[in-house]
Parts: structure tokens; sequence; C-alpha cells
């Protein structure tokens, strides 16, 4: 199966406790079966435009895709944060909708044939998700291969506190990985935001509980 396959990449993450050894499986339990791992090797991009973390996020999704399955990935289109932008409607006065998110990737993707199709979830409108929903929903798409495109709240995440940050509208990052022990989950998030100079721009490592806290829709692969 691809989500199967082993990498051999070395990766250094923010933070992270295990930053020497990353280059393993989507779904690996590396002998512990306390620890289970699920990763898809995604590239880090900064957004170019202040309003472009949705398109800047659809790339860095595909390109995860690309590294695992990429005869999964159609061959006529091209993805780049401006063709993102140009295909989702994205404007500076309103960004980008889920919907548009969902519908970029699905349309980049082989289709339904291999099950590719993505989906979004919104937490609100009537229906609310636990956290234990949340993680499931991340975990089963990044066994997928599939990264997950997840719009927050950005000023309730803990890594935006006491900084400044002038904005309070909505911000998609990217879940690349997810470690789950006995006692705790963490997610890898690739944040794309350009703001002063970048700064924030990295793979953070944050709790399940920090990511949920905030979340208002994710863009998953079913």
């Amino acid at each position: 199966m691809d989500c199967y396959i082993k990498y051999a990449e070395n990766r250094t993450v923010t933070g992270s406790v295990y930053s020497a050894n990353l280059g393993i499986s989507p779904l690996d339990v590396d002998g512990n079966s306390a620890r289970v791992h699920y990763y898809v090797n995604t590239p880090l991009a900064m957004q170019e435009t202040g309003y472009y973390c949705g398109p800047a996020s659809v790339y860095m999704a595909l390109e995860g895709i690309k590294k695992h399955m990429p005869s999964y990935v159609k061959t006529n289109v091209t993805n780049t944060q401006r063709a993102n932008a140009a295909a989702m409607g994205t404007t500076i006065e309103d960004g980008t909708s889920e919907g548009a998110i969902r519908d970029r990737m699905t349309d980049m993707l082989n289709g339904k044939r291999y099950a590719m199709d993505y989906k979004y979830l919104n937490n609100g409108g009537g229906y609310n998700f636990t956290e234990n929903e949340f993680i499931k929903y991340i975990q089963d798409s990044l066994a997928r291969n599939g990264p997950v495109i997840v719009l927050i709240k950005n000023p309730f995440l803990s890594y935006y506190q006491n900084i400044g940050y002038p904005y309070t509208s909505g911000h998609y990052v990217v879940v690349t990985q997810c470690y789950q022990t006995n006692y705790s989950v963490t997610f890898y998030v690739n944040d794309p935001n350009n703001w002063n100079n970048g700064k924030l721009c990295d793979t953070h490592i944050v709790s399940a509980s920090d990511l949920y806290s905030c979340f208002l829709a994710m863009a998953w692969m079913k």
C-alpha cells in the first residue's frame, strides 16, 4: 500500500523531541505499540500575499500528496499559489472559502475511482465536532496520504499569543503529521503566514486540544 512506503529523509521540526529522524512512513508504529506516528512528507511554503494562505495551503497539501502518490495527481493542472487563487476565486476582501479549497483539491486529483476526493467539515451550523472526532478525521486523512487543510481562528492558537498579531479573521494551515501516545496527541502544522517578514511561517508543534480549540473548518481526504 502506498501509505506504508518508507522514506529516508531527515527533518528538523521546531521544538520537536523527535527532530533527529522523521523519515518514516505515513502510518508507523516504530516498534512501540504505545506510540503511533501519522506522517505525510509535506513542504513548507510562505504565502505570496497577505491573503494567499488558502492558495499556499493547497500548494503544500498537493505537493505532499505528490511525494507519496504521484500518479494520483493530475498532470494537466498547475499547482502554484497564483493558479490556485485564480481557480478558487480568492480575493483580498474575502480570502478563500472552505468549499473552494475542497473543490480545488478534488479537481487536482484523479477523482473518485481512487477515492481521492476531498471533503470539508465546518465546526458549527448546528453540528459541532468533538475533539476525538477531530483527531480521527485528521488521522484517517494522513493515513491516506492526505494532508489536512484547517481554517483556524489564529489569535486563539498558542504560538500566536503575545506577538501582537494584528488580524483576527480566519487563517489556513496544513496538518502534516500526528503523534499519538497513550497520554497525548500532537499535531505538526505547516503555517504559511508571511506577516512580520515571515516569522510565523514554520512547522509548529501543537497539541490536539490547542488546534481543536481554534478550528473553524477543515478539508480532509475521504
